[in-house]
């Protein structure tokens, strides 16, 4: 889903640069750089003269359009929180590995795949029995 989000904005910017080209009325770009932070008044763009802010532009939006902005910061909050997770793990496996004096690969080998027992068919039908 994140892709598709990811495809729209890429076609959304394509489009608007190519009437841009075409249209000497188009927005300016911001003269100050653009804040990530949520709900800051970092200027986004402007038109006509006129600085639209990200707050003044998150609050302008209504149904589909604000559903649209809240379900794409929901899946960038997850894919940052999925890939912080992965971040740590990896540093956490590293610096165990690293004060027993082994690689990570072989880290992973003896505190987890060493520790898989494998099941049985028969211990799979005696429990779901």
């Amino acid at each position: 889903m994140f892709r598709k989000v990811s495809l729209l904005a890429v076609v959304c910017s394509l489009v608007l640069s190519i009437s841009c080209a075409q249209n000497s009325q188009c927005a300016d770009t911001p003269k100050t750089p653009v804040s990530t932070a949520p709900g800051s008044d970092a200027v986004l763009v402007t038109v006509d003269g006129e600085a639209i802010t990200e707050s003044g532009f998150e609050k302008d939006l209504s149904g589909r359009e604000k559903g649209a902005i809240i379900k794409a910061k929901a899946e960038l909050y997850e894919a940052k929180k999925a890939v912080l997770e992965e971040f740590v793990f990896n540093k956490l496996v590293a610096t165990e590995a690293a004060k027993k004096n082994i690689s990570v690969e072989e880290y992973l080998k003896k505190e987890i795949d060493d520790k898989i027992k494998t099941v049985k068919d028969k211990e799979v039908d005696e429990f779901y029995k």
